[in-house]
């Protein structure tokens, strides 16, 4: 879906899209309201979780302020005349402007501010950040939750986050794994609205433990019991705790990952 008003990188993907005859000129929206700009056409190539993969060309679009609402058709005509048609982008009235500030981006194991760690998990606190309220998933093929959930993307430094939970109130992401300590930016997209620019701190670590159903940190004894006062860790015995913010693990996980793949 594409919002009026509203610049976006589109991507097509498919066999055949490496023939150097394609340019810019090669493509056209049917329609009104969308168009293509005159930017550098980009190439590329789309790998598949089957280790198979497809090349793809990447290009600007505009949307008008008053594009007539519902789908558009984007057709690709080759040098030996055939075309292809794919399905399109949908025209959509442009959402509200997503608002947040530095403050309300917190640990979200504790709710906490400060500085970020890369991979940590983080709570971002505003108005308007998502239309609705969906949760992520792994997908069970890559392992890895997705970049975008009801429209809405999160980056930092430019690099997307993995998105775990949006709602109009909170969205809980992590963070990019390879985020370098320093200073980072982070913005979020709402189909193609973007919020303000917020700086963070990122540091190597920034841990948060999350809070037990009694108070205190999340606990659980070896028999798997939470520990409660009824049910309290013994001397000399292991617990668990459970927070984020640990920064880089071993071995490395890609952002989003929910286990190693293997080779």
């Amino acid at each position: 879906m594409v919002a009026r008003g509203g610049v976006y990188e589109a991507r097509l993907d498919g066999p055949g899209l490496d023939d150097p005859t394609i340019t810019l000129d090669s493509l056209r929206i049917l329609g009104t309201g969308v168009e293509i700009l005159q930017t550098p056409i980009s190439r590329g190539r789309t790998r598949l979780t089957d280790g198979s993969d497809y090349p793809n060309l990447q290009f600007t679009i505009r949307v008008a302020d008053d594009a007539p609402l519902g789908a558009t058709t984007l057709a690709l005509s080759t040098a030996s005349g055939e075309a292809a048609f794919t399905t399109g982008f949908e025209v959509v009235a442009a959402d509200p402007r997503p608002a947040y500030s530095a403050n309300g981006v917190v640990n979200a194991a504790s709710f906490t501010g400060g500085a970020v760690a890369p991979g940590s998990l983080l709570s971002i606190f505003g108005t308007d950040l998502a239309p609705t309220a969906a949760a992520g998933y792994a997908d069970a093929v890559s392992g890895r939750v997705g970049e975008l959930l009801a429209g809405v993307s999160v980056r930092l430094n430019g690099k997307p986050a993995a998105m775990l939970f949006a709602s109009p109130g909170q969205l809980n992401v992590q963070a990019p794994t390879n985020l370098a300590p320093g200073e980072a930016t982070l913005a979020i997209d709402r189909n193609g609205v973007a919020g303000p620019t917020v700086v963070l701190d990122v540091a190597a670590t920034a841990p948060g433990l999350f809070e037990g159903p009694a108070g205190g940190a999340l606990a659980l004894r070896q028999d798997g019991q939470v520990v409660r006062p009824e049910a309290p860790a013994r001397r000399g015995k292991f617990i668990s705790l459970f927070g984020v913010g640990a920064g880089a693990v071993t071995p490395a996980l890609r952002t989003g990952a929910s286990r190693r793949r293997r080779r």
